[in-house]
């Protein structure tokens, strides 16, 4: 399915309803005119959604032209609940099956409302594209950053279409776009640290009631989780590499655009303790270029194997991984001849 179709199409829908939509809010009994064609960007997530909530319990809706009907025609087009969506292609689901999960989504005149808001908060050129990725796909968009102990890196380096390295630097610019500073609850590591960098996945979730079983797609490469990946990554690239810390969010445009209530709930953030070094302190590694297609065919025939073989050579790896944090030579060599006898 193409999205510039979807993208064009909900873009000149959303700035003409907005030019004709006014929400009348009464403040100290007096009723305040709010023109929603005016973008204002709130100061922190939980302003923006103390602002929708205003506007979509409490405000007097008023147009003035059809610009409302046809956003309206649109969602009722592209957002219905029952329409058979596919996957985002080149993803895969998990096996597990986790029963019934989700919510209702809101009916065509509520979903308007939340579009037209969420354009007024955060621009309808980002709410547009928001909104056209779940027309095409029907899901929500969970982003999942894992931090991990190893080499630093300068850039992002893509793995597949849904999965890529990030340097530390770039994580905590996600982190700081999508959290407020009360949201945080643990102490991150500092910008600084030479030997940390990420790991960001694109997960997409179905929230329909109506479904027996509740699904997640992701990369191939996630399919077996994020400390496998970390592992093979380690294995490839030719050092090790650790999971210590992890978030997840939905982006803030992201649930304001879309047609549910409540998409931020499952928002988590949890860190270990690990010992990092500062910027020029971290130990001497060698590191051969990352062959990402070596990564997918390992990654691809790991999830291949059966399970008594997986938990082997996980082992294995984990201990090729602890051989790459030693410092003395004699800890390095027990690691690497662990892992062996654990193969063979």
């Amino acid at each position: 399915m193409s999205m510039r179709p979807h993208v064009e199409s909900i873009y000149d829908r959303l700035i003409q309803a907005q030019k004709e939509t006014l929400v009348v809010l009464m403040t100290d009994g007096r009723p305040h005119f709010v023109e929603m064609n005016q973008t204002r960007p709130p100061e922190s997530h939980w302003e923006g959604k103390r602002e929708m909530n205003r506007y979509m319990d409490k405000g007097r809706w008023q147009t003035t032209g059809s610009g409302f009907q046809r956003l309206q025609e649109w969602v009722e087009i592209h957002w219905n609940p029952e329409d058979e969506k596919k996957a985002p292609r080149g993803t895969v689901t998990a096996e597990e099956d986790w029963g019934r999960q989700g919510q209702i989504q809101l009916d065509p005149v509520s979903a308007t409302r939340k579009l037209i808001s969420a354009a007024k908060l955060y621009g309808a050129k980002l709410v547009g594209k928001h909104a056209a990725e779940f027309a095409a796909h029907g899901m929500i968009e969970v982003r999942r950053i894992y931090l991990l102990k190893g080499p630093s890196i300068e850039t992002t380096k893509p793995l597949d279409e849904y999965c890529s390295l990030l340097p530390y630097s770039k994580a905590l610019q996600r982190f700081e776009a999508d959290w407020d500073p009360e949201d945080i609850s643990i102490n991150l590591p500092y910008l600084h640290m030479d030997n940390v960098c990420a790991l960001e996945g694109r997960y997409f979730e179905r929230e329909s009631c109506r479904e027996e079983r509740y699904r997640q797609y992701m990369s191939p490469l996630l399919k077996d989780g994020p400390l496998q990946l970390a592992l093979l990554l380690g294995l490839v690239w030719g050092n090790g590499f650790r999971v210590f810390g992890s978030w997840h969010y939905v982006p803030t445009p992201a649930v304001a655009a879309l047609p549910y209530r409540h998409t931020t709930s499952g928002r988590s953030l949890g860190c270990e303790y690990v010992e990092l070094a500062l910027q020029g302190y971290r130990p001497w590694l060698r590191k051969r270029p990352l062959s990402v297609p070596e990564l997918r065919d390992l990654a691809m025939k790991f999830s291949r194997t059966p399970e008594p073989t997986q938990c082997r050579i996980t082992r294995a790896m984990a201990r090729l991984r602890n051989s790459a944090e030693r410092i003395d030579a004699t800890d390095k060599v027990i690691d690497i001849g662990v892992a062996l006898d654990i193969l063979f």
